[in-house]
Order: C-alpha cells, then sequence, then structure tokens
C-alpha cells in the first residue's frame, strides 16, 4: 500500500507541475520530489508532502492556482500548505524554516542557478545538495 500511496501523490505532482507550467507558474522542487528520482525503486522514497519554492510575488497567483484545481489552501508562516487526499503540498517562499539558513543569500542562489531534472525545475545538484 506504501508504493501505490507513493504512486497517487507523484502522479498528482506531475500533474500539478504540468499544469503550473501551462499557466506560466514558476516553483522549484525541494528534498524529496527531486531526490526520489535518484532511488531504484522510485516509489519507495516516501514523502508526506510536496516542498516547493516560489518567489514571494507569486505566492497569491499559486494561492489562485490551488484553490482552482480544488485543494484546500491554509496559510503557513513561510507561506501556503495546500491539501487535496493523501496530496500535500508546502508552498514556500523563503527557505529559512526547511533549512535554517541565511535566506537573503539563498532564497536567490536558488532561483539563479537552477536546471531542469525528471521534468521538475530544481537547484542544481551542486546547490541542490549542499542546502
Amino acid at each position: 500500500s506504501t508504493v501505490m500511496v507513493s504512486s497517487q501523490q507523484y502522479n498528482e505532482f506531475i500533474n500539478i507541475n504540468s499544469l503550473m507550467k501551462k499557466n506560466d507558474v514558476t516553483f522549484i522542487g525541494l528534498k524529496g520530489c527531486v531526490v526520489r528520482n535518484f532511488y531504484p525503486i522510485p516509489e519507495l522514497r516516501t514523502m508526506g508532502d510536496f516542498d516547493v519554492l516560489v518567489k514571494p510575488d507569486e505566492l497569491n497567483k499559486i494561492n489562485a492556482f490551488f484553490e482552482d484545481v480544488k485543494y484546500t489552501v491554509e496559510d503557513d508562516a513561510f507561506g501556503i500548505v495546500c491539501t487535496k487526499g493523501v496530496v500535500h503540498w508546502e508552498i514556500f517562499t523563503t527557505i529559512e524554516e526547511e533549512f535554517n539558513i541565511s535566506p537573503d543569500k539563498w532564497d536567490k542562489v536558488m532561483f539563479s542557478d537552477t536546471e531542469e531534472m525528471y521534468g521538475i525545475n530544481t537547484p542544481k545538484p551542486t546547490i541542490f545538495f549542499c542546502t
């Protein structure tokens, strides 16, 4: 059942990722939603949620996007939390809470040095794994 839930979650992630791209909504995948692709069997990399980073000025646009696709959206100290069934997204506007590091430098670095890996915008591996 773990593999089935993981597959359902990730299928929804891919669907939302695709819809966001079509609607010019930009986010950067963090942690498990990217790392899972390095596992021999990605479905065995379980996650409780998808952690993504957005620019603060895009938060309202993303909030509206998730409401449009029938997610429950709640405010969080550093962004929003979006929930639909077993799928949970933590949408951050800063990495300060997640990584306990200075956002003055790293938030900018995260967006300035990205690449697409497995269809997901993510910091380049050297930055991703250093944070």
